[in-house]
Order: structure tokens, then sequence, then C-alpha cells
């Protein structure tokens, strides 16, 4: 027993470093589409591409994202192992979709480029002009659009049809150097198309970047200065969360308890009236309560009890933290009652079928044959196999202590993790969802762990299974 103990703690480790691994490289492309929107508008053209790539790299940079995210990474031979230095994402896009289509990734970012360079030019010839037509002025507009869309369009027919765009807009003697630089920008998206090297993308490849990565830098500041990054307020995502998550934990800790407690004696009393019509009545119920969601049900209850618009309220509308003991008791039931219902009926529901299906297991038989009472076969053999569903659950309680109700804090104005978790996901914060998913992990893996602790308490047979097999 006490080796698969050890085992299993060794396992949380590297358990846990995979389930950080997976959400920092889903908040990390979420991040990365946060670099343009703090920039200029580049369809602005009074906004030159230089200022705005300018931009882009400095917000990228405020960002931490001019390292790759993990130490290695895994890409068809046909793309660059440099695409985290791209600062903008939609370009990745277009990189990605050209190589897949031609393979050759220096004659593509040649031709990216020369279509930089185009842009540059047309930038200054535009300024040289100095009281320019409308005529002239949208052939500018048109082109420069053109010209950027290069850089975005994910299709080669786009690239194709933009060029073409392209060449009659450079047509007029007036624009002989524009002409040149287009000439230019021609040969090489020629050179892409008659030179494909699609083997490549069948091919693929691992870049080590090592350490120096923006994960390892992550898990180095989580481990030694328990930093998890920077919210959107400038500040640390940890103590964006710390305050807020003993109101959720305290909500969703009493909501479990209370399940867990009033759950047992129930479900008791419904196996030793079984086939009883009051019994009947009972399980449906329970099968109304387990079917109503909860959000649902807390929408009913502050309609009917607590809705400021009746002259006459039950219960306060919302959570007040800063009122009395007793009217901070007060405020607590409706939400512990949302909180605690749908948990309350499945875990009974869950628990007398495991009593009924224990009643007919031949060890009950036989302690009926012996002569045992009703009620010493029901306290001393049934119920503590019985649990093993419950403690189930149990695995269950820590992670949903961190993630709370979203919905239910937010009917009842609790201020607590689930609203944060709300504000961060529509204000796309990743640090703050990345802090939430680790702290959860963690939880997830400490309740499992918890649980098989709890099940060898509950059921002889399986410390005797574990046992027996490590001899």
């Amino acid at each position: 027993m006490l080796r698969y103990l050890i085992i299993r703690l060794l396992w949380l480790v590297p358990t846990l470093l995979l389930v950080t691994m997976v959400t920092f490289g889903l908040s990390s492309s979420s991040l990365a589409e946060k670099t343009s929107t703090g920039c200029y508008d580049i369809n602005n053209p009074a906004v030159t591409a230089k200022l705005y790539y300018t931009c882009l790299q400095k917000e990228r940079e405020k960002l931490e994202l001019d390292k790759p995210a993990f130490f290695l990474s895994i890409h068809p031979l046909s793309e660059p192992d440099s695409l985290y230095l791209f600062p903008d994402p939609t370009q990745v896009k277009t990189v990605r979709r050209l190589c897949w289509e031609y393979g050759n990734w220096p004659l593509i970012e040649t031709f990216r480029q020369e279509v930089l360079r185009f842009v540059d030019l047309q930038e200054r010839v535009w300024s040289q002009i100095s009281s320019p037509d409308p005529t002239t002025r949208f052939s500018f507009q048109k082109m420069r659009v053109q010209a950027l869309g290069l850089l975005s369009s994910d299709r080669p027919e786009s690239i194709i049809i933009g060029m073409a765009r392209l060449d009659t807009l450079t047509q007029p003697d007036s624009l002989r150097e524009l002409r040149n630089g287009f000439e230019s920008l021609k040969r090489t998206w020629t050179a892409v198309q008659e030179h494909p090297a699609r083997w490549r993308t069948f091919v693929p490849w691992v870049t080590f970047h090592g350490f120096d990565n923006r994960y390892f830098d992550w898990l180095e500041a989580l481990l030694f200065r328990f930093d998890l990054g920077k919210n959107q307020d400038k500040g640390n995502a940890i103590d964006g969360i710390k305050n807020l998550l003993p109101v959720t934990m305290m909500f969703t800790g009493l909501g479990i308890l209370f399940a867990l407690l009033f759950s047992i004696p129930l479900a008791i009393w419904s196996v030793t009236n079984v086939g009883k019509k009051r019994e009947r009545a009972f399980g449906i119920g329970l099968f109304v309560l387990d079917s109503i969601p909860a959000f649902w049900m807390a929408l009913l209850l502050w309609m009917a009890l607590a809705n400021p618009d009746h002259q006459i309220t039950l219960f306060p509308g919302s959570y007040e933290p800063n009122a009395p003991f007793w009217g901070r008791i007060h405020s607590m039931i409706l939400p512990l009652f949302a909180y605690t219902y749908g948990s309350l009926a499945f875990l009974t529901r869950t628990l007398r079928g495991s009593l009924l299906e224990i009643q007919r297991e031949p060890y009950i038989k036989t302690a009926i044959a012996l002569g045992y009472s009703p009620r010493q076969i029901l306290w001393r053999h049934s119920l503590r196999p019985a649990l093993l569903p419950l403690i189930t659950v149990i695995g269950t309680v820590f992670p949903a202590m961190v993630g709370g109700s979203v919905i239910l804090e937010k009917i009842f104005i609790i201020h607590g993790l689930g609203e944060t978790i709300l504000k961060a996901t529509m204000n796309n914060d990743p640090n703050i969802i990345l802090a939430v998913f680790t702290l959860s992990g963690l939880l997830t893996l400490v309740g499992y762990f918890v649980s098989d602790l709890l099940y060898t308490w509950a059921d002889p047979r399986i410390r005797f299974q574990q046992d027996h097999h490590k001899a």
C-alpha cells in the first residue's frame, strides 16, 4: 500500500507539468492575438507600415512573446523555426498556408520582404506628391490596400488576384519607380510558383530551443517567486485571485459539505422505506430536483424570494460580506441552497442505488442468514462499500472550489473567483485563466489522491487487490 501511494505521489509531478504545458500553450495562442489590439490601424493611410510593425514588435516584447513557447517545436520541414518572431499573427497563418502550398520557405520569405519593400516605396513616393488629385489619392490608397493584402492573404489565388491589380495600378508612366519595384516583386512571386518543394511539408522536423523559452521562464517564476505573470491591471495574476478564492471556496465547499452530510441519511431512509408511497414520492422529488439546472433554480429563488421590486422580500438579493454575523448568514441561505440542491439530489439517488445493489450481494444474504438485524447489516456491512460513488465525487470537490459557479455568482452578486474567470475570458486575460487552470489542475490531482486513500478505507477488497498485486 505504501509503495502504491509513493508511486501516485511521484506521478503527480509529471501530470501537473503536462497540465501546465497544455494550459500555457492555449493561453499563449490567445495572448499572441492581443498584440494588434494596442497598436495603430494599419488601414489608416496616415499610419506607415514601419510604424505599425514597430508598434507590434514593442507589444510582443511587452507581452514577452519574442521567445519560443516551449523547449522544442515540431513543425514541417517547409516551415521556418522562427515563426514566433513574426509580429503580426495573421502573417503567421499566411506563411504557413504558403509553405503548405509551395514548401520553399526561403523563396517565400524573399517574396515577403519584397512586399514590405514595395509598401515602403509606395509610402515614400506618396509622401513626395505635394498636391495629389482625387484620382491619384484613390489609386495610391487602393495600391496600399492591395500590397498589404499580399501579407495577409492565406490563399495563392488571392495573391494572384492582388498581383494582377497591382500590375494595373502601376502602369502609368508617372509611376515608373513603383513599376520597377513591382517588377522585382513579380519576379519573386514567379520564383515561388516555379520552384515548389511540397515534399518538405510531409517531412516532420524538430527544432530544439533550449531553456530560453517562455514556458521555462514562467515555470521558474512560479516555483521561485510564486509569480504567474501579469494581468491586465499590471499586477501579479495570483494577486487577482487569492483575495477572491476564499469566497468561492466557502460557498462551493459548504454546498458540497451539506450535500454529503444530508445525502447519507436521506439515502438510508429511502432504502429502509423502499416500496412505500412516501418513498416513491420522495424519489420523484429527487428526480425533479436533479433535473433542474442550477442557474434556473437560482433565478426562480431570486425572483420569488429576493426580488427588490416586490413589497416583501424574505432574503437579500445579494451576498453581503460586510453585514453583521446573522445578516451575513441570512444573505448566504439562497446561494447555498442553489449550490447544494443539485448535488444533494444526485448524491442521494446515487447512494440509494448503490445501497440497493449491495443488498443483493452474497455476503449480505449470509449476514441475514446468520441472524443480523437489518440495522446491523446496513451500518456494518452495507454502508461503507456503498460510499464508493460518493468518494468518487470527492475527487471533484477540490477543483470545484476553484472554479465555483460563474452564473450563480453573477445572479447573487458574489464577488468570487467565478466572476473573475468570466471577466478574464471576456477581456482575453490569459494569465488569469492560466493561474486558475494551474491551481485547478493541482487540486484535481490532490482530490484524486485523497479519493484513492478513501477507497481503501471504504472497501477492504481494494486494499487486498493492491497488496496481492505487489506480492
